[in-house]
């Protein structure tokens, strides 16, 4: 085997970690589904903590409360704006959005408008039980993240 290449193929497609409890998260990101016309996203509940530690560890100490994360098959992690600006690379029929997410201004304008949305869904009706509405759990996360992207490759 000396002198061959060994190739790894790797899964396509991006795993999304998202709160699974909130119900515009959860319509959002179907509709990206259905808009992508094709299975290119494995979305993942960030509140299922074990199942984070053990497929996620990298997202240990992350903030999944206030954005939901996006990690490449290459292991890069993507945050909040930047993660569905990722996501529209993974399919030719997002292509479109992606003059909305490359616009002057909005890599500092989207992370903003992300930023208060997320801290507004309660507010926009986003729990799956009726009765309560999305809660910020008190652990809070935060933690190094510097391995998180902010910014597109």
């Amino acid at each position: 085997m000396s002198g061959r290449k060994h190739t790894v193929r790797q899964r396509a497609g991006l795993d999304v970690v998202y709160d699974g409890l909130c119900r515009l998260c959860r319509r959002s990101l179907d509709a990206l589904q259905r808009l992508a016309r094709r299975n290119v996203f494995r979305l993942h509940d960030a509140n299922d903590r074990e199942m984070m530690r053990s497929r996620f560890p990298m997202l240990a100490d992350a903030d999944t409360d206030r954005a939901m994360f996006v990690v490449t098959p290459r292991g890069e992690v993507f945050r909040g704006f930047f993660a569905y600006r990722r996501m529209m690379w993974e399919s030719p029929w997002l292509y479109p959005f992606l003059a909305l997410f490359y616009a002057p201004g909005a890599a500092l304008v989207g992370p903003l408008i992300y930023a208060w949305v997320a801290r507004n869904r309660r507010n926009l009706g986003c729990s799956l039980d009726s009765r309560r509405q999305c809660g910020v759990r008190a652990s809070g996360g935060g933690g190094d993240t510097s391995t998180i992207r902010e910014v597109s490759p």
